[in-house]
């Protein structure tokens, strides 16, 4: 498989070999848990990071980011505006200010670029985005026409064009900020247990006066988070393509009512396009709009170089959970699908909070804000597809047999007497699953795209064997 990101490193870290103490833990290895640690280094504390296989891994979400770190997140600030407040995407806005000065100042400003929110369909939206960017002291221009194109039959009408971004390599900044020894470093080394200020690591016990859970959904939480917390899957493509692309290579763009996300790799050779967002069951061709949208952006034919999906945590209210739950654990995660300056502005709030500054705009992010604060809408479309995905456990089996599965093909079967997920793989064997997920109960659905059973209400990802490859779950659904 094509790698997209410099994998290239020499650098390995030992597993936890005995008991530790130190100021702060951070469990997770991804660029979230990364940025949490170096955060808090730079600010004098002993930090120790877990990670349970390797760093930023090639399965890591990570890895499979593509990686636009930028403050413009879709119509998110606007959306604030409507739907909670002024002051609320303002702080929003502030706090994502802040993640990307500290990408700036971690990267040196490599990958700086600019990034276009551009329209296809009227400019009403895109103007609310513009007008709420420029309030919260975003530096943006609004371009009447767009410097680019994207299609000969979908013309961009308008952008705004926002300077000095920073289109990544995610898994190379996580592997440099890992190897640099300002914070130590232990892989293969999953965390079972955790509490206020100790957990329990491969038989050993580290003390610590703060934890942090950055596994993108925590898996030591409280019961009310599987209620304020979904996920949704979108889609990637790399494509190269030999005579060029429409767009210039030095730029980044995202669709402010329903366009896809681009930006280039390997210096202008690859084109990424991501969009095609989804809760539940993928939307029929999913793949085939992505890779539609990245010929029409191409002036020849494309090479397809990989496709890949990734889930990212929802909130109800679009603003991430960052802070110290009850439990005396610190979370960040529900970074919607903008992991990159959420991220890195979670570990400056999380850093500031540890060391008793805190930052003015750190309320907004608090776990335990007004749960409805965002409107009945979100909330209500959570506990509709939580509740369908229960029923649904509860559904007599099919009259379809294994023997009716037929190669490349997944089915809902009859698999003595009870509900089963069945693929047949093209070799023709056959792979038998149980539908209900480990972690609350939901009811798994096939991923045509990936070839995976997803899980509808908090996102567990299982391959057609049954093997987790998605948290929250911890355990596999093979029979």
């Amino acid at each position: 498989m094509y790698k997209i990101w410099n994998f290239h490193t020499t650098v390995s870290h030992p597993p936890l070999s005995g008991d530790l103490t130190c100021d702060a833990a951070v469990i997770g290895g991804g660029l979230t848990g990364i940025l949490c640690a170096r955060a808090l280094a730079q600010r004098g504390l002993s930090v120790a990071l877990f990670e349970e296989h390797t760093v930023a891994h090639e399965g890591s979400k990570t890895a499979r980011s593509t990686a636009k770190a930028t403050v413009v997140h879709e119509t998110a600030a606007s959306a604030l505006t409507e739907n909670v407040s002024r002051e609320a995407s303002r702080k929003y806005i502030a706090a994502n200010l802040a993640g990307l000065r500290f990408l700036h100042e971690l990267t040196g400003g490599e990958g700086t670029c600019d990034m276009y929110l551009y329209a296809l369909h009227g400019e009403r939206r895109l103007q609310r985005e513009f007008h709420a960017l420029s309030d919260g002291g975003v530096v943006c221009e609004y371009l009447p026409r767009a410097p680019f194109t994207l299609s000969e039959t979908h013309p961009v009408t308008a952008a705004v064009r926002i300077p000095d971004q920073l289109a990544l390599d995610p898994v190379k900044l996580a592997h440099r900020l890992c190897a640099e020894g300002t914070f130590a470093v232990f892989e293969h080394s999953p965390v079972t247990a955790a509490g206020r200020h100790t957990l329990t690591c491969g038989g050993h016990t580290v003390t610590a006066a703060h934890i942090i859970a950055a596994t993108n959904y925590p898996v030591f939480h409280e019961a009310s988070l599987p209620m304020k917390l979904s996920r949704k899957t979108s889609y990637a493509a790399a494509v190269r393509c030999a005579e060029g692309f429409r767009l210039p290579p030095d730029i980044m763009a995202y669709g402010a009512d329903g366009g896809f996300g681009y930006r280039f790799v390997r210096d202008g050779e690859i084109l990424i396009v991501s969009g095609e967002t989804h809760r539940g069951t993928a939307a029929p061709n999913a793949g085939q709009r992505l890779l539609r949208a990245a010929a029409e952006a191409a002036n020849g034919k494309i090479e397809i170089v990989r496709q890949w999906s990734n889930n990212d945590g929802y909130t109800h209210d679009g603003i991430p959970y960052v802070g110290q739950l009850r439990c005396g654990i610190f979370i960040a995660c529900g970074f919607g699908a903008w992991g990159m300056t959420n991220a890195a502005g979670a570990a400056v709030i999380l850093a500031e909070q540890i060391c008793g500054k805190g930052v003015w705009y750190d309320d907004l992010f608090s776990p335990y804000r007004n749960f409805l604060r965002g409107g009945m809408t979100p909330f209500a479309e959570h506990a509709g597809v939580a509740a369908g995905g229960l029923l649904r456990t509860m559904t007599p089996p099919p009259d379809r047999y294994a023997s009716e599965v037929a190669p490349g093909r997944a089915e809902i079967i009859n698999y003595r007497g009870r509900r089963a997920g069945a693929y047949r793989d093209p070799d023709g064997q056959l792979h038998v699953v149980r539908l209900r997920c480990p972690h609350l109960g939901c009811c798994l659905e096939w991923n045509p795209e990936e070839k995976t059973w997803d899980c509808p209400c908090h996102g567990s990802r299982f391959d057609y064997t049954g093997k987790c490859i998605s948290n929250p779950a911890e355990t596999g659904i093979g029979l």
